[in-house]
Parts: C-alpha cells; sequence; structure tokens
C-alpha cells in the first residue's frame, strides 16, 4: 500500500511542474445520518444491555474529520486521489460499566482517467485505479465500583484493499456547474 501512495504522490509532484495540466482540489465537510446498535448479555441473569447513538452523538465524540478530492488533467489522461479520515472517541456509562471508545478510519481511493471520445460538450471517462479501507476500534471496558475487577480491552484492526475499474460522464449543468454520474 506504502508503493502504490507513494506512486500517486509522484505522479502529483511530476504533474505539478509540467505545463498543460487542469488542477481540481476540493475539500468536503459532510454529515451523514448514521445509527449505530451494540448490546452486551451480562451474567448472571442474562439480561441484555444496550446502546445507541445517533449523528449528534457523534459530533459530541469528533475528533478530527477531513476530506479532501486532488484531480488533473493533461489531454486525454489524468488521475484522482480521495482522501478520507474519520478519528472518533468517547466515554459512556451503560450500566455498571464505563466504556471508552476510540475509532480511526482511513479511506484512500486513487485512479488513472482516460477519457473515451472527443466530445467537446462532456467527458466520458475510464477509471482504473484502487480503494483502501483502514480501521482500527479499540474498547476500555471497566466495571464501575468494583476495583478487584481489571478493565478489559478490545481491539480491532480491518484493513481492506481492493481494485476499481469504472465509468464515469460529466457534463455542463447550468451555467455554473457540472453534472456527474459515476458507476465504479
Amino acid at each position: 500500500m506504502q508503493s502504490a501512495v507513494g506512486l500517486w504522490v509522484a505522479l502529483f509532484v511530476h504533474a505539478a511542474h509540467a505545463d498543460d495540466w487542469e488542477w481540481s482540489v476540493t475539500p468536503y465537510v459532510w454529515a451523514v445520518s448514521t445509527k449505530f446498535e451494540s448490546g452486551v448479555s451480562i451474567p448472571p441473569d442474562g439480561n441484555s444491555r444496550g446502546a445507541e447513538s445517533d449523528f449528534d452523538d457523534l459530533l459530541d465524540n469528533f475528533d478530527f474529520g477531513a476530506q479532501v478530492h486532488i484531480e488533473g488533467h493533461k489531454n486525454r489522461y489524468g488521475f484522482l486521489l480521495d482522501l478520507t479520515v474519520l478519528l472518533l472517541s468517547g466515554r459512556s456509562t451503560q450500566g455498571p460499566f464505563e466504556v471508552d471508545s476510540d475509532l480511526d478510519t482511513t479511506l484512500i481511493e486513487g485512479a488513472a482517467l482516460i477519457q473515451l471520445g472527443n466530445d467537446s460538450a462532456s467527458r466520458t471517462e475510464l477509471l482504473l485505479g484502487f480503494r483502501y479501507l483502514d480501521v482500527d476500534l479499540e474498547l476500555d471496558i471497566e466495571l464501575t465500583g468494583q476495583p478487584q475487577i481489571p478493565a478489559r480491552k478490545v481491539a480491532g484492526d480491518v484493513t481492506l484493499t481492493d481494485a476499481m475499474v469504472g465509468l464515469r460522464h460529466m457534463r455542463p449543468w447550468r451555467r455554473n456547474g457540472t453534472c456527474l454520474c459515476a458507476l465504479t
């Protein structure tokens, strides 16, 4: 993965010094409606204790988030790079438990772009690239009022990498915008 990112950085640096490149850098700020539910069965009675978290709760636990889209074109060829980082952490009480949580998510997408056809009013491109996702979750669970019972740490890490192949079509929309349709 590091070599793929290095390749994209090298391409970006080389392209930044070349003539006739068209550049687009777009930082994003966005919010989504997210809800998750979790629960644990507590012995000896086996009753379930659960928790829910809505988007407002996520904002309270927000540490850092950023997304940027970088794209360069020269003639029929180009590339794009999307970077998304989200860091959340928080502390909550669920019944007799105190839970510290930490969630780190990184998503990187990169693709070479090849324009198909020569239509000056619109642009259809073939995308060939990769998608990298890394999610780290860590939970520290402590039974309140029971110092003789040690806290329990639960952690998990998932890293996924896959190829991306797709088509995208862009055309002017009204006077100041662009309509984009993509299939990846």
